[in-house]
């Protein structure tokens, strides 16, 4: 479910789950990417950030290697600072449990995973088999990480759940 005022976004979502996740290493999880100007993402949606050499994948070498836009693979640093400032890179938010505990990461996507300031709030919960979380944040919060969200303005959106301890490419 979405909804949204004149400040915030709420993206609500729920999925049956095993209510296993007890560790940070292995929590179940929820992880959203969302683009508004990347036409392979529009198209193709997350999987653009997915590949078989990353790590816990089978062409995975022994490497430490995350999410990464096959568009920015390799490229220097003076471009992809152009990317992000165009907004030409991926959002990333993850809500993640720790028993009843919800927490959550901001990220953003380009030739890897950055950390970027944490503008989302979450809350969520486990009951009945189900996991329940609900994602807020700013239409707009000013930071250079985050696609800023406008009335009428469309964004695509990928979402992964991994549960059960699943992680990696499992979800």
């Amino acid at each position: 479910q979405a909804a949204y005022d004149a400040e915030n976004i709420y993206l609500r979502i729920q999925w049956p789950g095993s209510g296993t996740s007890t560790s940070e290493e292995d929590a179940d999880r929820v992880s959203i990417q969302i683009s508004d100007k990347i036409k392979s993402f529009n198209l193709y949606g997350c999987f653009i950030s997915c590949h078989d050499d990353e790590t816990g994948m089978p062409n995975n070498r022994g490497e430490k290697k995350t999410l990464y836009g096959y568009y920015a693979a390799g490229k220097p640093q003076d471009k992809l600072d152009g990317f992000l400032a165009k907004g030409q890179f991926i959002d990333l938010w993850e809500a993640y449990f720790v028993g009843n505990e919800v927490k959550s990461k901001d990220e953003y996507v380009l030739e890897s995973r950055h950390e970027d300031k944490n503008d989302l709030s979450v809350s969520g919960s486990f009951e009945g088999g189900k996991y329940t979380v609900v994602f807020t944040r700013k239409l707009n919060t000013g930071d250079k990480g985050d696609i800023e969200l406008q009335d009428g303005k469309a964004f695509s959106a990928g979402i992964a759940i991994h549960d059960n301890k699943n992680k990696d490419r499992k979800h």
